[in-house]
């Protein structure tokens, strides 16, 4: 029979929702499942290696579907395999320590688990990869500003207005 002393356990570490963005990885497990449409499938693990969020981890699968190989071509691309041969034969195991990076968006989650339904989760999106070679994506552009007639203010030449329009 187990024995456990509770008062020496930390409690379990809050879920961290890693904010969006890229980030370096490397693959650290691959299961090899079946999807329900019978479609071969690995569950990768990828834990994050530079960074504010080393150590921690993202979820992705490969699934081998005419859907899904467009995604798994460009993992394999990002993570190094040769893309100008005629066969390439993976393996869970082949895939195990490559290093990528990887995009990641949020999105609700919308799973079984009650205690997490309706919050954010970190999510890699399809073809959501790059090489560690490649540049990395430059962050998002802010938003536009406002075009007067829609929802600015009015444009005032220096001259237009005086000291006594000023409420204050």
């Amino acid at each position: 029979m187990p024995v456990i002393f509770p008062n020496q356990i930390p409690d379990p570490e809050e879920y961290v929702l890693i904010p969006q963005g890229e980030y370096s990885v490397e693959v650290s497990d691959v299961k090899e499942k079946t999807t329900r449409y019978n479609d071969v499938m690995f569950a990768v693990t990828l834990q994050i290696t530079a960074g504010k969020f080393v150590g921690k981890k993202l979820f992705t699968n490969l699934v081998f579907s005419e859907g899904g190989l467009g995604n798994v071509k460009v993992f394999c691309k990002s993570a190094g395999f040769a893309m100008d041969i005629d066969r390439l034969e993976l393996r869970p195991e082949s895939i195990e320590r490559a290093t990528l990076r990887a995009t990641v968006v949020h999105e609700e989650y919308k799973g079984e688990i009650e205690k997490l339904k309706g919050k954010m989760q970190a999510k890699i999106p399809y073809a959501g990869f790059a090489s560690l070679l490649d540049k990395p994506s430059p962050p998002p552009p802010p938003p536009p500003l406002p075009v007067q007639g829609q929802g600015s203010l009015p444009t005032a030449k220096p001259d237009q207005f005086s000291d006594s329009d000023i409420p204050f």
